[in-house]
């Protein structure tokens, strides 16, 4: 079960969700998401452990269409980095989570 405790919407209200991701993604051992907006910033959501998302990380200041985003350990640190496909600049980010 997924619980926000803010009832509010994971990220931006004024874009649209491309692409979901679930990874651990400040390896504590909780499933967070990572969401690919439509003309808004990227973003993770992160689990506090209970199934709350009550932390929203922007990872992205690109405003370009988000088709996808892909995780994967790319530089071998134990963590999940981004890679996001956009509409113009197609970007990976190492995780600084």
């Amino acid at each position: 079960m997924v619980v926000n405790p803010h009832h509010q919407h994971f990220g931006h209200t004024d874009g649209t969700v491309h692409d979901i991701e679930v990874a651990d993604m400040d390896n504590d051992g909780d499933l967070d998401i990572v969401l690919a907006h439509h003309k808004i910033p990227n973003e993770i959501a992160l689990n506090n452990g209970n199934g709350i998302f009550d932390q929203i990380i922007v990872f992205s200041d690109e405003w370009a269409t988000s088709d996808q985003v892909a995780l994967a350990d790319l530089n071998n640190d134990s963590y999940p980095d981004i890679v996001e496909v956009n509409s113009m600049v197609n970007l990976a980010s190492s995780n600084t989570v």
